[in-house]
Formats: structure tokens, C-alpha cells, sequence
């Protein structure tokens, strides 16, 4: 949750941006799963599996957004 939206993952690794009032303002994509996100502000972090896992060791990636919507 930021200052004015909140950010939902789906399970098809989607990310969701809505306004407090439920409003849903932006919509995208992410290319692995979604493992854990964290909103604060203006600034969401995303962490996912950025692909298969090789040798046992997994790989992660991660995305800092910074979204802005005036209402």
C-alpha cells in the first residue's frame, strides 16, 4: 500500500494498482512469480523468480517501481 493506491498480485503474476476508493488505474505483467512485494510512498518492490531454478539454486530478480496518480 502506498500514500494513495494499493498494489494486488494475482495469481497469473499480475500486478493490480488501485486507488483507496477501488478504482483500478493500472495493470501489467511480471515474468515470474511474484514472491513478495512492498509498497511505501510513491514506491513499489517487487521480487520474482526470474526463471527455473539450476542446480537447486533459485534466481531471483527484483523491480522498483515509482508510481504516481493524481486525484
Amino acid at each position: 500500500m502506498g500514500s494513495n493506491w494499493i498494489a494486488v498480485a494475482t495469481n497469473l503474476n499480475y500486478i493490480r494498482f488501485l486507488s483507496l476508493t477501488g478504482l483500478q488505474t493500472l495493470i501489467f505483467s511480471i515474468e515470474g512469480d511474484i514472491v513478495a512485494m512492498r509498497g511505501q510512498e510513491q514506491y513499489l518492490f517487487i521480487v520474482y523468480h526470474q526463471g527455473v531454478p539450476i542446480d537447486g539454486i533459485l534466481i531471483y530478480s527484483y523491480w522498483i517501481l515509482f508510481y504516481f496518480i493524481l486525484f
